[in-house]
C-alpha cells in the first residue's frame, strides 16, 4: 500500500492516507499496522508537505497514540518534528490533529522530558492561544 505513495497522484496519496487513518482507528487493525512499521511510513506521509495528507496523517497518529505501547516510538521516529514544522503555518483542523497528538503523547512521562528538550513548549503556548474548541480540549 504505501508503494503507491511513490506515485506522482494527489489522488492516489490522499486515498492512500485516508484508508491508513481509517486502519489506524482500528482497534483490531492499529497493532499489526505499527509492528509492521506503519508509523515510519506515517511520519513520511507528513514530509509530503501537502496539507490534506498532513491532516490524515496526523490524524492517523493521534489514533495511534492512543495505545502506551506506541506513544514513545512516535515521538522517537521523528513526529515531534513534523508537528513543529506544521503548527505555524497551520489553521483548524491540522492544528486540532497536533493538539490532539501532543496530548496523548504526553502522557508518557519519557516524551515529557523530550518534548522540553525539543523545544516544544512555545509551540504549545501557540496552540493553547487559539481560539478553538477543539484545540482548547
Amino acid at each position: 500500500m504505501f508503494t503507491l505513495l511513490k506515485f506522482d497522484d494527489h489522488k492516489t496519496k490522499k486515498n492512500v492516507a485516508t484508508k491508513v487513518r481509517d486502519l489506524c482507528g482500528n482497534n483490531d487493525k492499529k497493532e499489526v499496522f505499527a509492528k509492521s512499521g506503519g508509523i515510519e511510513e506515517i511520519v513520511d506521509i507528513i514530509k509530503i508537505r501537502n496539507i490534506e495528507l498532513e491532516i490524515l496523517a496526523i490524524s492517523a497518529l493521534r489514533h495511534l497514540s492512543l495505545c502506551d505501547s506506541f506513544k514513545h516510538k512516535i515521538v522517537e521516529l521523528g513526529a515531534l518534528k513534523q508537528c513543529i514544522r506544521c503548527i505555524y503555518w497551520s489553521t483548524g483542523d491540522l492544528q486540532s490533529q497536533i493538539a490532539g497528538l501532543l496530548s496523548n503523547l504526553s502522557l508518557n512521562s519519557t516524551n515529557q522530558i523530550t518534548m522540553v528538550q525539543k523545544g516544544l513548549i512555545p509551540f504549545i503556548v501557540t496552540l493553547s492561544k487559539r481560539d478553538d474548541k477543539d484545540i482548547q480540549q
